[in-house]
């Protein structure tokens, strides 16, 4: 069973830096092209999402292939718990002491500490709760796709072809539907029109629903051997890649960087071709490595670099140069953040979390399980 494509979990880091400054509205200090294509940072949310379908599908789809079992299904979930749960739930702590204290935004909802509980659970996208880790509303949104997995690996990747075609064609017509709808029309602080956010409605995990399954068909497809030829080529890889950045410095281009994802994770699922190649070389590979870590972590840092940036307007500097400097400063100390974390939270509590599910595993009588 493959675990790992270099070159998507190279992708996976790119996003993860890119919507680190478009939290910290680096795209302010931008013009012209440069200034959109930060500002759509919202969209790495989208290839998150269609990328967790790709490699998800890649990884455990197998588990499901002779049907539901609840040895299978309780393996899936001990590894996913095992993955995003540690970190997930350290940096959901340092943010509820931060709203609590008037130092972040503290969205309508219940008392801190009872949306702490709900965070928790990985739930409050399901409930309407707010997330007090604000990149945490797409790990509750995804946690919800992960049970159910089950069914859509069963519809995905082991029905027959035409329903994955269907599946695929549905994604085609409700991604730009749910764009449209009323409730979304004048939502205030919508950067665009797949920034499906809101934890007041359950649009955010539709977005997720409809994207997702986008990424588990995009990997069956890849098996195939004549659209895998077609798409992993040299030229299919670089026009794909060239398109997807000059669409991210247009402005109404949402939906089509969405619908080209799966096709450029395809492309670059095989090593030959050059986009592939730059996309696992080592820098950028180990800032993969750190995506969550750097997902999870940056946005608790934003009131101190506003807090820095007027320290420096203070002593002299220009807004813009303040803005810049502190901005640059605090996405370092993230990155360097990220790296203590991936090894001395993630990999050591993921080796751990596997062992005593297992063991829970053996106590339970869920025989057949390995996390």
């Amino acid at each position: 069973m493959k675990t790992e494509i270099r070159s998507l979990t190279g992708l996976r880091g790119l996003a993860a830096v890119l919507v680190m400054f478009y939290h910290y509205n680096a795209f302010r200090l931008l013009e012209g092209p440069a200034h959109t294509f930060v500002a759509h940072g919202y969209l790495m949310v989208d290839v998150f999402f269609v990328l967790s379908g790709y490699v998800m599908a890649m990884t455990y789809g197998a588990l499901f292939a002779d049907g539901f079992a609840w040895a299978t299904f309780y393996a899936f979930l001990s590894r996913r718990v095992a993955r995003i749960y540690p970190l997930y739930v350290i940096m959901t702590v340092p943010a509820a002491l931060l709203i609590a204290n008037g130092w972040m935004d503290h969205w309508p909802g219940p008392p801190v500490w009872v949306s702490a509980l709900v965070n928790l659970t990985m739930l409050q996208s399901f409930v309407g709760v707010p997330t007090l880790n604000t990149p945490g509303w797409s790990i509750s949104a995804e946690w919800l796709v992960y049970l159910a997995f089950p069914a859509l690996a069963a519809l995905c990747l082991h029905g027959v072809r035409w329903c994955a075609v269907l599946i695929g064609f549905a994604a085609l017509v409700l991604l730009p539907l749910l764009t449209m709808v009323p409730s979304l029309v004048d939502e205030p602080k919508r950067a665009g029109i797949l920034d499906i956010w809101h934890y007041g409605t359950v649009w955010p995990v539709a977005r997720c629903f409809i994207e997702f399954p986008m990424g588990m068909i995009a990997w069956r497809a890849s098996k195939d051997a004549h659209i895998a030829r077609f798409f992993g080529g040299e030229w299919a890889a670089v026009s794909l890649g060239i398109a997807l950045l000059v669409a991210m410095c247009i402005k109404p281009a949402d939906l089509a960087i969405a619908f080209m994802m799966p096709l450029f994770m395809i492309a670059i699922g095989r090593d030959g071709n050059l986009v592939a190649q730059l996309l696992a070389s080592r820098p950028v590979h180990w800032l993969g490595e750190l995506s969550f870590a750097i997902y999870m972590i940056h946005d608790v840092m934003i009131y101190f670099i506003v807090a820095l940036s007027h320290w420096f307007s203070d002593k002299g500097m220009s807004t813009h140069t303040a803005m810049s400097i502190a901005t640059l400063m605090f996405a370092c100390l993230v990155i360097g953040l990220a790296q203590f974390a991936y090894v001395f939270v993630e990999r050591p509590s993921r080796r751990g979390i596997r062992k005593a599910l297992e063991a829970a595993a053996g106590i339970l009588g869920v025989s057949g399980v390995r996390a």
